[in-house]
């Protein structure tokens, strides 16, 4: 039996939004603002999750994306009329490098992965050998194994599959208080209640605000195991052999990889 449900958010948005002293401010009338999460079936444009991933997989996020994302969808957190531009950028940073680490997982780029995770020995029990993860400068233990560390490190697959254990981790510390509810139908007769069926029709997840629908968004996409391309960090939707989304895209990757191949040289050569 597969069970499916929507996600449902409601947010305020205002007509205008500055940026003053360190907060986002909301001007003007402000509007509860439903926002679905639909599918994620390629559809990255008023899309609040994929949108703020474009802000933020860039090195340093823009004032004035940020300021038409806040317009568009509202703040993360806040249900007032402000919002710390500190928060907002640490709150969007955070979610984007999670999703850099699900996109190593789902296309398996096993060096990326072993950058943040380390095999070791662990230290109170040297029977045992330990994934670690690195996070906040320090390593914590993620996955224990009784296989020693050469076979640990020969198996690619125990390296996706710590990520994915970790991701999901701290996906699961952030949803929290949802609501749950389902399409109100108004019945008008006695015959129309005797001849429904007792069950819930389209029933619903709403988070108490933006950022958990988007970490909550983030769950389902695990769920549906969508392929992510690695330049954009959008779904890819193209063939199951193509390794990015778009022809754009691909030949952004092609220059990278070239880059990164006239380093790897270079360093071998002793060269700048």
């Amino acid at each position: 039996m597969n069970i499916c449900f929507g996600l449902i958010c409601y947010n305020e948005v205002y007509k205008e939004i500055s940026m003053e002293k360190g907060y986002l401010i909301g001007q003007g009338q402000s509007n509860a603002h439903k926002i679905n999460f639909e599918s994620n079936k390629g559809n990255t444009i008023d899309n609040p999750f994929f949108e703020l991933i474009k802000i933020f997989r860039k090195k340093r996020a823009n004032k004035s994306e940020i300021l038409d994302y806040v317009k568009k969808f509202g703040f993360l957190v806040s249900s007032g009329d402000h919002e710390s531009v500190e928060d907002f950028i640490k709150e969007g940073a955070k979610i984007t490098e999670l999703w850099k680490k699900n996109e190593q997982v789902q296309n398996a780029r096993i060096d990326d992965l072993k950058k943040w995770l380390k095999v070791e020995k662990f230290i109170f029990d040297k029977s045992l050998t330990v994934i670690n993860v690195f996070e906040n400068n320090k390593f914590s233990p993620e996955v224990f194994l009784e296989e020693s560390i050469r076979d640990v490190e020969m198996n690619t697959e125990v390296f996706s599959y710590t990520g994915f254990r970790y991701i999901m981790r701290k996906i699961a510390s952030r949803i929290k208080d949802l609501s749950i509810g389902n399409e109100k139908i108004v019945k008008t007769s006695l015959a129309e209640i005797g001849d429904a069926k007792i069950r819930l029709r389209k029933p619903f997840l709403e988070p108490p605000n933006l950022l958990t629908a988007l970490y909550l968004y983030f769950y389902i996409c695990l769920q549906e195991s969508i392929r992510i391309c690695p330049v954009c960090l959008g779904p890819n939707m193209r063939r199951i052999n193509a390794k990015t989304c778009s022809k754009t895209c691909y030949e952004t990757l092609k220059k990278r990889n070239q880059r990164n191949q006239r380093k790897s040289k270079n360093k071998k050569t002793g060269g700048d």
